[in-house]
């Protein structure tokens, strides 16, 4: 006869959120887990997560958590960047399972907010214009804002004909 050492541990998948992902907004993963069929039992799987910077390192996790899933709150991981979500499933019986899953953070679109523009003046006439309510929302959410020092402006005047 045949002893059972182990069970089979649980076959484990991530569900992402839709792409694209941006650094102002919250991300939810979701742990899911199914069973071999030579599992003898059933028993409830314990989830271990862990995000860093593609690839994970033990040792550089930015984001832990447990429970079948991970909330990261908006602003908690910086644009631009490649990441690893790790997901280990643990079950009585059995060897641990493991699934990693990347994903990008995209910067996004700066918002242009410009006051003063909406005039007509003659050539040679003065025309204030104001860009400080423009802001990176990468850098700075929700207005007010401290001013973002890689925040520059750059302007230009186009007469129409010419």
């Amino acid at each position: 006869p045949l002893t059972a050492v182990a069970l089979p541990p649980p076959i484990l998948s991530v569900d992402l959120p839709p792409a694209p992902l941006f650094a102002t907004t919250d991300l939810f993963f979701t742990a899911k887990a199914s069973f071999s069929a030579c599992a003898t039992t059933r028993s409830p799987v314990a989830y271990t997560w862990y995000l860093g910077e593609a690839p994970v390192s033990s040792s550089k996790h930015l984001i832990t958590g447990s429970g079948a899933t991970l909330s990261v709150p908006a602003g908690s991981l910086p644009a631009g960047k490649a990441y690893t979500v790790m997901l280990q499933g643990l079950q009585d019986g059995s060897p641990p399972g493991t699934v990693e899953r990347e994903f990008a953070i995209r910067a996004s679109d700066l918002v242009a907010q410009i006051g003063g523009g909406a005039k007509l003046v003659s050539r040679g006439r003065s025309l204030p214009l104001d860009a400080s309510p423009s802001r990176d929302p990468d850098f700075c959410g929700t207005p007010p804002c401290a001013t973002d020092p890689g925040l520059s402006f750059r302007w230009t005047c186009e007469l129409p004909g010419g």
